[in-house]
């Protein structure tokens, strides 16, 4: 080693700026938040240099060896979380998923495994290559160590002054919640003071009290179709109000009805979709990707639950839902707990002699064939539900007639609104809908970053978990738009109505608003932001979005308007309500349905 010069270890230093740089592509982080992001990765590149220089004991050189691959392991990890499913790798997902460490197998994609492979390889072949600084290493590490201080303290200064979620001239009330876990106690008792009548009505709510008002039609029970259709997102449905013209079948089947222009979905993930739509349950802090009998089992939920009410409406329920292996989310036990009469998963008769595709399931058009084939033998009323699965991650297009480029996404686009479209007309063929609805919406926004598109016009604040949602059927006039904001729980009490005879309307969907149903003055719409913080983004026609966390310490002073207040309080609760602790099912008289 010459004592003259400083020799440096050149692969963690490649490696990981070339990581780095792949991920700030696809992240985009310095578009969201420039100066705390360059400061971060400024930080990580001295750090990561300083670990890279020779040292003279081995035993140091190979901790500093050890230390730079942690964190060139962690930023691979992060960044392949995020391909897989738009989210970050931080301690609490890491917990909240270890038991689910199976589940990321269905997300691998080419894109992945050429990235793990890179990073394998590059830091094999550059092993013995050096570059050598023109100083001693005591220069060196001080130094080093200079900058590093400094780059920290501009690091700290920029994370204090930090607003993760702008654009859209959203509010962000969210930052009290980066150290906090839960909602304390002072929050606990501060709601239920001072919002007495507010948190009786939102109990009434989880109890299902509010149905025992609604008039029941005595003319013929409209039979219901629910597709749910995996990832369908609002930004690709021009006649919705997107950005893009990607859906133009779907919305010509959304032009023969209602549109909601400003519908979300809750969460983030399937699950989130289904307990929101099916159990009335806005997602809270889960854990990440918990199964669906953990987070939203059916017994402690009971009051909102659509199947139910629909069975003892006279409904015949059935769930189709190949898409999926059933112990994923807990989905299989969690359907049947809800209470289908009947249950058609991955491993039905069905779908025996079906060719597979994304996570091994049957296309969408096999699940459509197969509902078309039991429709006209399904007692009346029924209630069919189809859950698709073609839009997830990683694409595998069914039919090579729906390629339209080399855009794997897009052609996957266009092969769900042909299929839908195709399957919507032989419905209207078969006659299906003379006395009855189709419903479409999509569980979730896209596992996909927003486009520069999205972000120029307001980011995440106005295209966070924008879905396609649209009914088509009895008694509803075509090209009829719904502009107020519309979420799946809002679509979880719309279906009550819709089950009790009530005629589809902007009356009826204004009463079927979680603002009516807790007595709010405005209608709003709120979707899960972050897991980690108990982060929500509330928006309303009327009032700029916020984002706010209900964990930590409130800052109730700071939010502008009584109606976001109210929503915040409804938050407060039904974290309440996800959270608490139930007997197991045995020992409350029946494990199901």
């Amino acid at each position: 080693m010459n004592s003259k010069k400083t020799s440096v270890y050149l692969w963690p230093i490649i490696t990981f700026i070339g990581l780095l740089l792949y991920k700030n592509y696809l992240i985009n982080e310095y578009r969201l938040e420039f100066f705390l992001n360059i400061a971060k990765d400024c930080l990580l590149v001295v750090l990561i240099i300083f670990l890279s220089i020779e040292r003279q004991r081995k035993s140091l050189q190979l901790l500093q060896s050890l230390i730079a691959s942690l964190i060139i392991f962690y930023n691979l990890a992060d960044t392949c979380v995020y391909m897989a499913i738009q989210n970050r790798l931080t301690l609490n997902n890491f917990l909240g998923n270890i038991n689910y460490y199976n589940v990321f197998m269905y997300f691998i994609s080419v894109r992945m495994v050429v990235l793990i492979l890179a990073v394998i390889i590059v830091p094999v072949l550059l092993r013995k290559r050096k570059i050598y600084l023109p100083y001693p290493p005591p220069t060196s590490n001080l130094l080093f160590c200079e900058i590093l201080l400094a780059l920290t303290i501009i690091f700290v200064i920029a994370d204090n002054n930090s607003r993760p979620y702008s654009g859209g001239k959203a509010i962000d009330l969210s930052t009290n919640s980066y150290t906090a876990t839960s909602v304390t106690q002072e929050t606990l008792t501060m709601v239920k003071n001072d919002f007495a009548a507010l948190m009786q009505r939102i109990q009434d709510y989880f109890n299902g009290k509010n149905w025992d008002d609604i008039p029941k039609s005595m003319e013929q029970k409209p039979n219901i179709i629910i597709v749910i259709s995996e990832s369908l997102s609002m930004v690709d449905s021009k006649y919705a109000g997107g950005l893009f013209d990607r859906l133009p079948k779907i919305d010509l089947l959304q032009q023969d009805g209602v549109v909601f222009t400003h519908a979300v979905s809750n969460g983030k993930i399937t699950p989130h979709g289904l307990a929101a739509s099916l159990l009335g349950v806005q997602t809270t802090k889960t854990g990440g990707y918990t199964g669906m009998m953990e987070q939203f089992p059916p017994d402690k939920f009971p009051g909102n639950n659509i199947i139910h009410y629909a069975k003892d409406a006279g409904y015949t329920t059935t769930m189709i839902s190949p898409g999926q292996p059933y112990s994923f989310y807990q989905m299989g036990d969690w359907f049947n707990h809800i209470g289908f009469d009947q249950v058609y998963g991955i491993d039905s008769q069905l779908f025996v002699n079906s060719p597979r595709f994304t996570w091994g399931a049957p296309s969408d058009e096999a699940m459509y064939d197969a509902a078309l084939n039991m429709i006209p033998a399904l007692k009346t009323p029924y209630f069919l539900v189809i859950e698709t699965v073609s839009l997830h991650q990683s694409y595998i297009l069914p039919d090579p007639k729906y390629r339209i480029g080399d855009n794997d996404l897009l052609n996957q686009i266009n092969y769900v609104d042909g299929t839908t479209y195709d399957f919507y007309e032989k419905l209207k063929q078969q006659g299906t809908l003379a006395n009855g609805y189709f419903i479409i919406y999509g569980d979730h926004r896209r596992f996909e970053p927003l486009e520069k598109e999205e972000m120029d016009d307001g980011g995440y604040s106005v295209w966070h978990e924008r879905i396609v949602c649209g009914i088509v059927g009895k008694g509803i006039a075509p090209h009829t738009i719904y502009n107020a904001p519309f979420s799946l729980v809002d679509m979880n009490s719309l279906l009550h109505y819709i089950i009790s005879g009530q005629p589809v309307n902007d009356d009826t969907i204004l009463k079927a608003s979680l603002s009516n149903q807790l007595g709010i003055e405005f209608p709003f719409n709120i979707s899960l932001v972050d897991d980690d913080h108990g982060t929500y983004l509330i928006r309303s026609e009327k009032y700029a979005p916020l984002f706010l966390s209900i964990y930590g310490q409130v800052p109730f002073d700071d939010i502008p308007n009584a109606v976001y207040k109210d929503a915040s309080v409804y938050l407060i609760e039904n974290d309440q309500q996800v959270n608490r602790k139930v007997p197991p099912p045995h020992l409350l008289g029946g494990g199901g349905f």
